[in-house]
């Protein structure tokens, strides 16, 4: 299954959303995700949705690189990432850690492959944030 983790935006056709980082673990410890879609910032409510749209940010209760963070520590990372988050700080501190991650995995694994990529969400990030993907195996 494929999980898609953002507090606002829909899951595509054919993902499970999950809107927090409490439903986005549950699914990952009761299923088997063979790929997800993460945003970073996360926390966005009712009452701050209009500020959420205006400012690409959620509360800063929740971010995607505490569930990067929980995916390494638990050992849960699926094989295919994506990070499609608006913020592009956020965005590489993610990366950074799953591919650090992916990268270790695959040196102690030789059957391991991992694809990660950065995929802004609007238009303007692709042109600020190089869009990239990486392949990590033991090959």
């Amino acid at each position: 299954m494929k999980l898609w983790l953002d507090d606002v935006r829909p899951a595509p056709f054919g993902w499970t959303w999950a809107k927090t980082l409490a439903e986005a673990k549950a699914i990952i410890r009761s299923e088997d995700v063979e790929e997800c879609s993460l945003d970073h910032d996360l926390g966005a409510t009712p009452e701050t949705i209009a500020a959420y749209w205006l400012n690409a940010r959620g509360d800063g209760h929740e971010t995607g690189l505490d569930f990067a963070k929980w995916l390494v520590a638990e050992e849960r990372v699926p094989g295919k990432v994506t990070i499609h988050s608006w913020n592009p700080i956020g965005a590489r501190e993610m990366g950074g850690v799953l591919i650090d991650y992916m990268r270790a995995h695959c040196e102690r694994d030789p059957d391991a492959k991992y694809t990660i990529t950065v995929e802004p969400w609007s238009a303007e990030m692709q042109e600020r944030v190089a869009v990239t993907e990486q392949v990590f195996s033991s090959e």
